[in-house]
């Protein structure tokens, strides 16, 4: 039955309930009437019809009565529910709308009043069943006087290396006149030295290359040089292509590396030539790249993230993997399971850190990040500000990592297996704290649901307790993507994550990218060097 039938129902219980108490009082007044008359011998047969008509009303009456009393309890009970729910969902656009204030107050650069109080400052150490560890403040106290802008008095700078080369030399005369006036100055065996590093004045370098030609003895025909008889007859060097593809990778559009190629090294290039260019490197180091893809799934620990990157104007992502050995790129327009399956297998045997999204747990052994579940607490805390259990809750969240850190360092031992399984059960005990309904309450049940990955650093290792180096991989992309606006095609997108992949990789192999570069543009046929020959 609808709500609207149930409330046609109880509209036509209550008509009957009247008609009913009606015909009740009817013949109640005239069995009253009746009663006023004398001689009531003649009349007693009526009387009793009466009250038995009476009678039949009231049973009426009552079964009336007991229908509807029944349905307006139940009327009474949904509108309960109903209030309830939308109470529910009153506090949640609440605390939504609150969120949206914060997030709005954050971009124009104003902080709430309430995260400026001392109350942070003030924090204590939980009691967690171990020693306490002060937790800095997140705010400086009020009262305190700001710091000065520069260094520390008596602090030494850091100046440059003194280069090991020099290529020429330049001797200053002997000064002329000391700071007293004398203008006798006697020469002594002691100098100063200082040094100038400058680049050499930029120019182009065209190098002609002549290609004899011969013709057949036996047939006549004319014989040609094989790079004579394809390609353009003006060519970009490996020189300036490794120095194309490394601005490309530092972020730069192709209409500003055609800006510095015409008007600094003087060589016009268009910005559909600078394309051209980064392409054909691309595909000369896709060898490289799949060199890396392989090294992946052999991996001990691994970090994992993905970032938005348009492709046509729609949604897309790449995928990043990488550690201290190797950095691997891949673009995909799926943000779903299926990506890191196939980059990593289903039967990946190593440690992946990672953030909390879903994608992930197909891996058997997975690090979950602390800094990611920690900066949403901070984001909650800025939300409900004054809120003491939310307050508590970040104090302890924050020392047992502390805590955990200290005992990922300890050498393995049954000492560190007990502060292992007291981690796991304090681990617990913050997931159980009773918290405001909504985001709060979803971060203690995201800690339970993923105890035994936010515990895994403790005692694998290489295995970080965050997952920052990915997002510092990661980093570049978001740059470039900030100024090129993504990729227009899929094969653009490719080749874009084929040169971030080898030239990262490079750099986490002790590798000068430029050299790696150089090398293999100068070679175009050969395959590429080992990217892991050295560390």
């Amino acid at each position: 039955m609808t709500k609207i039938d149930r409330q046609d129902l109880l509209g036509c219980l209550l008509q009957k309930y009247k008609k009913a108490s009606a015909n009740v009082q009817s013949q109640k007044t005239v069995l009253n009437s009746y009663k006023k008359i004398n001689d009531i011998s003649s009349v007693a047969e009526a009387i009793n019809k009466r009250r038995n008509q009476l009678l039949k009303a009231l049973e009426e009456l009552a079964d009336i009565g007991k229908k509807a009393f029944t349905e307006t309890t139940r009327k009474v009970q949904e509108l309960e529910v109903l209030n309830r729910d939308l109470t529910a969902e009153n506090t949640r656009l609440s605390s939504d709308l609150d969120r949206l204030k914060l997030e709005y107050r954050r971009q124009i650069g104003v902080t709430p009043k309430a995260m400026n109080s001392k109350d942070k400052g003030k924090q204590e150490a939980a009691s967690t069943g171990d020693d306490k560890i002060n937790i800095p403040a997140d705010t400086e106290d009020e009262n305190a006087k700001p710091k000065k802008r520069g260094a520390p008095k008596g602090h030494r700078g850091n100046t440059r290396v003194i280069p090991s080369k020099v290529d020429s030399h330049m001797e200053n005369p002997l000064p002329s006149q000391c700071d007293c006036g004398c203008s006798t100055i006697i020469p002594t065996d002691q100098t100063d030295t200082k040094y100038i590093e400058d680049i050499l004045p930029v120019c182009s370098h065209v190098t002609e290359i002549k290609c004899p030609r011969g013709r057949c003895s036996e047939c006549g025909s004319l014989v040609r040089h094989e790079d004579a008889r394809h390609g353009p007859p003006v060519s970009i060097g490996p020189n300036l292509s490794a120095h194309l593809v490394l601005l490309r990778q530092m972020g730069a559009t192709y209409r500003k590396i055609s800006f510095f190629c015409t008007e600094t090294l003087g060589i016009p290039l268009s910005p559909s030539g600078v394309l051209g260019v980064v392409s054909r490197s691309a595909e000369m180091l896709r060898p490289a790249n799949k060199e890396i893809f392989s090294a992946v799934r052999k991996q001990p620990v691994l970090n994992a993230d993905e970032t938005g990157w348009p492709i046509a104007y729609k949604s897309s992502y790449i995928w990043g993997f990488c550690n201290t050995n190797l950095a691997y790129f891949h673009a995909d327009k799926s943000r779903g399971a299926k990506v890191p399956k196939a980059i990593l297998g289903e039967d990946f045997n190593g440690t992946v850190l990672c953030d909390f999204y879903a994608s992930y747990n197909f891996l058997e052994k997975k690090q979950r990040c602390w800094i990611h579940l920690l900066r949403d607490i901070g984001n909650e805390r800025k939300v409900l500000p004054g809120n003491a259990s939310l307050e508590k809750f970040e104090t302890r969240t924050w020392n047992l990592v502390n805590k955990g850190i200290e005992i990922s360092k300890l050498d393995l031992s049954s000492k560190k297996t007990k502060r292992i399984k007291w981690f796991g059960k304090e681990l617990l005990k913050i997931s159980r704290m009773k918290l405001p309904d909504g985001k709060a309450s979803t971060l203690a049940k995201r800690i339970a649901k993923h105890d035994k990955d936010l515990a895994r650093f403790l005692e694998e290792p290489g295995v970080e307790y965050h997952n920052n180096r990915a997002e510092r991989q990661l980093r570049p992309l978001v740059i470039a993507r900030k100024n090129s606006y993504g990729s227009n095609t899929p094969m653009g997108a490719e080749r874009n994550c084929i040169i971030n992949s080898v030239i990262e990789t490079c750099r986490l192999n002790n590798i000068r990218p430029i050299d790696w570069l150089k090398q293999v543009f100068a070679e175009p046929h050969k395959i590429p060097p080992s990217l892991f020959r050295e560390k």
